[in-house]
């Protein structure tokens, strides 16, 4: 039986997905993740079933620099204090040597080939059985990244089967209406990259604070999801305090918060958190956006819908609004 690693959205054996717009923390809550499986030490309240283990984080996205100033310890001067990373010893991070997609080995026929192999090549060094790729959408900005991402997935999915592992992979969302909920045609590669997945959930961005976010599952196969439109994870953004193993002997009020990380703070609604444009899909509200449409499309002016429906002439004007942005 697969043993959860993140609750029911990553499961040991799984190719699992999670995806979000730019800036909105999925790196972040990887991390977090990551560290979990490596200490041993759960995500609060997602279960992890499995033992602590190495977990290597292939990191596309931070330098050195930026990665140390989310986790590292400051000083009274606001200083980083070094070796002060918060992280259990399982827990491996590698990042590229190579910056240049056209300065390559001359075996490699292209970039997409050489990752490919250089992935492979580390994960059977170390030996570890949990991966995390952070992210897909970095192997170009080309035309072709799509094309790419497609051909690393297939890859992974091969490789997972062979090695027994778990991976998680991050990708990121082309540009969408914030406040309309998370679907799986908001991952960039679509239903092309879902299909090489067992596993697909999405970050969404609170319209009630800025440091809230919340988790949507899309994809689980041979189960009923638990956590979707009807009941999403709420998490709040913050500096935590961990433990790197399960075998601390410090309590969590005895650590220093230095962790950039999420802290689960309950469910709700996905329509909660989208403001009023999320109660567009009830039915009362549909009906009315489209006799809105359907009046414009008559010729009549906002004011003179805003009559006949008996809503305001600016209710009326997102109602048109949203239409013309779908």
């Amino acid at each position: 039986m697969q043993r959860p690693l993140f609750g029911p959205f990553w499961n040991e054996g799984e190719l699992s997905i999670l995806f979000a717009d730019t800036g909105k923390g999925k790196s972040i809550l990887a991390v977090q993740i990551g560290q979990s499986i490596a200490s041993g030490v759960r995500f609060e309240p997602f279960e992890l079933s499995a033992p602590a283990q190495r977990v290597v984080y292939f990191d596309f996205e931070l330098g050195e620099q930026q990665f140390a100033s989310r986790y590292c310890a400051a000083g009274k001067d606001g200083r980083l204090i070094p070796d002060s990373l918060p992280f259990a010893d399982n827990f491996i991070r590698a990042s590229p040597r190579y910056d240049d997609p056209n300065d390559l080995p001359p075996e490699y026929r292209d970039y997409t080939e050489y990752l490919t192999a250089s992935l492979v090549q580390f994960i059977e060094f170390t030996e570890a059985k949990v991966v995390i790729i952070d992210n897909i959408t970095w192997l170009n900005g080309s035309t072709q990244s799509v094309t790419a991402a497609l051909r690393l997935m297939k890859a992974l999915k091969s490789l997972k089967t062979r090695l027994s592992l778990s991976i998680l992979v991050l990708a990121h969302t082309p540009k969408r209406y914030g406040s309309s909920p998370m679907t799986i045609n908001d991952l960039q590669g679509s239903k092309m990259l879902a299909n090489f997945a067992d596993n697909i959930f999405a970050m969404g961005a609170s319209h009630h604070e800025k440091d809230i976010r919340y988790l949507k599952h899309l994809k689980l196969r041979n189960a009923a999801l638990q956590y979707d439109a009807s009941q999403v994870c709420t998490l709040r953004l913050g500096k935590l305090s961990v433990v790197s193993s399960a075998d601390s002997r410090l309590t969590i009020p005895d650590l220093p918060r230095s962790f950039l990380g999420f802290e689960f703070i309950g469910h709700a609604r996905e329509r909660d958190h989208l403001g009023w444009y999320g109660t567009q899909y009830e039915p009362e509200r549909q009906e009315m956006m489209e006799k809105a449409r359907n009046l414009k499309e008559k010729g009549k002016t906002q004011r003179e819908i805003a009559e006949t429906l008996g809503i305001s002439p600016a209710t009326v004007s997102r109602y048109l609004g949203k239409y013309r942005e779908r």
